[in-house]
């Protein structure tokens, strides 16, 4: 026979083995996915959709306002008991909703805003751990369970006195976890480092005093440096060595007079950061990152939200206000496309899945637009619960996270 070798029975069994598995899992390992940046892909995923639809749903305990991560094929999210502060880390399979695992241990109740409640830092998670953190009293605590649910480490890292309560989310780079703790306390006002196999600390940076801030780090990749990107009120924008904790720069200190909860976001050369309060953001400002120094490009001070974060996808960026006003801009210029009042209230971030932007409101009103420079609404969804969280999307599901409930929603293409 001409051509390639004949295979043997065995190892073309073993080809057909190879070929015929199952993709390796696409992951969602912290707040809004990988780098924060809220993009997704879910080929037939509905803009409308009834309570039919789901694949599974799963009763949480207690209530949380964190979000949903994903890790080859399991899915993992927090919870904590209403009084006592109790916390609750549940690990589900993703295509069935079957419960793996739970596991409780002692919280603290503290103070807090009434939208706040004691499990809304979303884990990170990679290959080993997920890691979670979480306000007892005034400790701010980190640790790290493997994917069995076992306990690895426990550290209390920080302390936290503030009348709003704890929100900020860890994040992950290479062998540390970061936590960023800016507050109005200096002894208190600081961004920590540590280990993420032991829990040993790495490094502290002390900063600048301000509100406290509820925005997750994100990550800028220059010059083959990798930089964790935080924004405050007290410090402004800074970008440090994620390994070390050193300060490679600092820019805005002046410019965000307020609070920062919406978390900063890389898109391209720019990091886009902003601040507000009472549902009603300041301003954004768009900050060229390189080369040399950072200088703001522009700022926007309409339709900025405080909460949900920006999404950016072929030169548009998209701002879902807090009160229900959606607009887009161009990305590179700050120019206005159009806005548009949909309604609601939001506190969860939109997301960008397969060119179509998903947004929840607290009400639980799923809206769905198209990512486009002009205004085209795609479908409306009723949940019927309230929603803080915003959602996961992993190999074509998207894991929608009321305050009780976990929903798994599939698109046609699985």
């Amino acid at each position: 026979m001409k051509g390639g070798p004949i295979l043997t029975g065995l190892a073309f069994a073993l080809l057909l083995a190879i070929t015929s598995a199952p993709a390796a899992a696409e992951n969602w390992p912290r707040f809004r996915g990988p780098n924060g940046q809220g993009h997704a892909a879910a080929p037939g995923l509905p803009v409308t959709w009834t309570a039919d639809d789901y694949a599974w749903q799963a009763a949480l305990p207690g209530l949380g306002h964190s979000s949903p991560v994903v890790w080859e094929g399991r899915v993992y999210v927090t919870s904590a008991d209403r009084e006592t502060a109790e916390q609750t880390l549940l690990c589900f399979d993703a295509p069935t909703g079957a419960e793996q695992w739970r596991r409780t241990w002692a919280g603290g109740p503290h103070q807090q805003h009434r939208t706040n409640s004691f499990a809304t830092p979303t884990p990170a998670v990679d290959a080993d751990a997920i890691y979670l953190a979480w306000k007892a009293g005034n400790d701010v605590f980190l640790a790290a369970r493997n994917h069995q649910g076992d306990e690895l480490w426990r550290r209390q890292v920080a302390h936290l006195d503030e009348h709003h309560g704890f929100g900020t989310s860890p994040i992950v780079v290479g062998d540390v976890v970061v936590l960023d703790n800016q507050t109005a306390e200096a002894a208190d006002s600081q961004i920590v480092g540590v280990d993420r196999t032991t829990g040993a600390p790495r490094w502290t940076v002390p900063c600048a005093t301000g509100k406290t801030v509820y925005a997750t780090p994100c990550l800028l990749r220059r010059d083959g440096r990798t930089l964790a990107v935080s924004a405050s009120m007290g410090t402004g924008v800074t970008a440090l060595d994620p390994q070390t904790g050193a300060v490679a720069w600092n820019a805005l200190r002046q410019d965000l007079p307020d609070r920062c909860v919406s978390s900063p976001l890389i898109a391209g050369d720019l990091a886009l950061v902003s601040c507000g309060s009472g549902n009603n953001g300041k301003h954004l400002i768009a900050l060229r990152t390189g080369p040399g120094e950072p200088q703001e490009i522009y700022r926007v001070t309409k339709g900025v939200p405080t909460l949900p974060m920006p999404i950016v996808t072929d030169g548009l960026m998209f701002l879902w206000h807090d009160r229900g006003i959606v607009s887009c801009y161009d990305a590179a210029t700050g120019d206005l496309h159009w806005q548009k009042r949909i309604g609601g209230m939001f506190h969860s971030s939109p997301l960008l899945v397969d060119n179509r932007l998903y947004c929840i409101s607290l009400a639980g009103a799923v809206h769905v637009l198209a990512a486009s420079d002009e205004f085209t609404e795609l479908g409306k969804t009723e949940l019927g619960e309230p929603v803080t969280a915003t959602p996961a999307v992993a190999d074509g599901r998207m894991f929608i996270r009321t305050e009780q409930t976990l929903y798994c929603l599939v698109g046609e293409a699985r």
